[in-house]
C-alpha cells in the first residue's frame, strides 16, 4: 500500500529553465513559412486578377463586334433597289461594293417614331478608314450640295 506523502516527502519537479515557448529559430521557420505562402497567395491573385481583366477586354470587344454585325446584317437584309442622285443629278446605283473597302447602298426600314416629315429609305454607307469601321448615313436619299452624312464608328483597331 501507499502512504500518502505528506508535505515534506511530496517531490517536487526541478525548475524549469524555459518556460515553454518558442525558440527563435522555430519562430523564424513558421514566419518564413508564412512569408512563403503570402507571396504565392499574391502571385494567384494578380494572376487571377489579369486573367480577369483579359476576359472582360475581349468580352467586350465581342459585343462590339457582334453589334456591329447585327447592324450590317440588318442593312444588307432590308438592301432595296433603288436608285439615287447625287450632287450633281446623276443617278446612282443602289448598291456600289469598291475594291478599297466601300459599300454603300439603299435600305428599307428606317424607324421614324417621332414622324419627322421624311422618308423610310435610307442610304447607308460603309467604309475602312483608320483602322476603323465606319458607318455613314444621310438624312436624304437625293443629295444636293449641303447633304453631308452623318458618320458612326462601329469597331476600332480593325485590322483587314
Amino acid at each position: 500500500m501507499m502512504q500518502p506523502s505528506s508535505p515534506k516527502t511530496a517531490q517536487l519537479s526541478p525548475p524549469a529553465k524555459y518556460a515553454g515557448g518558442f525558440t527563435l529559430v522555430e519562430v523564424m521557420i513558421a514566419l518564413f513559412i508564412f512569408a512563403i505562402i503570402g507571396l504565392i497567395s499574391s502571385q494567384l491573385l494578380s494572376q487571377s486578377l489579369s486573367a480577369q481583366e483579359k476576359l472582360q477586354d475581349r468580352g467586350e470587344r465581342l459585343a462590339n463586334i457582334h453589334r456591329s454585325m447585327t447592324i450590317i446584317q440588318r442593312d444588307l437584309l432590308q438592301f432595296t433597289p433603288r436608285s439615287i442622285r447625287n450632287e450633281n443629278g446623276d443617278t446612282m446605283p443602289s448598291l456600289i461594293i469598291s475594291n478599297e473597302g466601300f459599300l454603300e447602298l439603299t435600305r428599307l426600314g428606317w424607324r421614324n417614331p417621332l414622324q419627322h416629315p421624311r422618308s423610310t429609305v435610307q442610304r447607308v454607307s460603309y467604309r475602312w478608314q483608320d483602322n476603323s469601321l465606319l458607318r455613314a448615313y444621310w438624312y436624304v436619299l437625293d443629295r444636293d450640295y449641303a447633304a453631308e452624312p452623318a458618320f458612326q464608328t462601329l469597331l476600332d483597331d480593325v485590322e483587314r
